[in-house]
């Protein structure tokens, strides 16, 4: 057994497949050194490099068996890796030693989803919650605009919103702090 370290992943390490030699926190873009930006890390992925930012802070890695997936670019840890992966068994273990910006935390969580063969959900607009149930075999959409502005929205079928009655069909609109729990005419897969 590995003995505890200090320093992240700790008891984890092996398990990660990286061991962390040195972090430091970033100032805000600009401010002084070390800072992140919106170019401050690069991601290869299916041979294309994609270059997004990182910020907060960053953990310098050391792998012993992981395989790399973003490297950072630029001071103070210059292609240094920064995002891992480790297969274990029938398993992986991730480890991201940083704060990713918006475009790569997308970036980062569409790779995931596709490598884990999960298929993304209904897309919606930021604020706006949409989840699925199924109940004897029906499908109930519930759909809730946290936004104080309507939002519009197309649910994968036809179907009865439950609340008002009404027939959903096509992309529709939430009004703002409003819901919909529809149930659908067809069971998606």
């Amino acid at each position: 057994m590995t003995p505890y370290v200090a320093l992240p992943p700790g008891r984890l390490r092996d398990l990660a497949g990286i061991r962390v030699v040195d972090y430091t926190a970033l100032l805000p873009a600009g401010v002084g050194d070390p800072h992140g930006g919106s170019e401050s890390l690069e991601f290869l992925i299916d041979g294309m490099s994609h270059l997004v930012g990182a910020d907060i802070w960053m953990d310098e890695l050391e792998v012993n068996g992981a395989e790399v997936l973003a490297r950072y670019r630029g001071e103070p840890f210059e292609g240094a890796p920064a995002v891992t992966i480790h297969r274990v068994g029938a398993g992986q273990v991730i480890y991201v030693g940083t704060s990713l910006d918006d475009v790569g935390q997308n970036l980062f969580m569409d790779t995931l989803l596709t490598v884990a063969k999960v298929t993304p959900g209904v897309p919606s607009p930021d604020n706006v919650e949409i989840v699925r149930r199924v109940h004897d075999g029906i499908d109930h959409w519930f759909v809730l605009n946290h936004n104080t502005s309507a939002q519009q929205v197309t649910l994968p079928s036809s179907g009865v919103d439950l609340l008002s009655g009404k027939v959903i069909s096509g992309p529709v609109v939430v009004n703002g702090r409003d819901a919909l729990v529809v149930r659908s005419n067809a069971t998606v897969d």
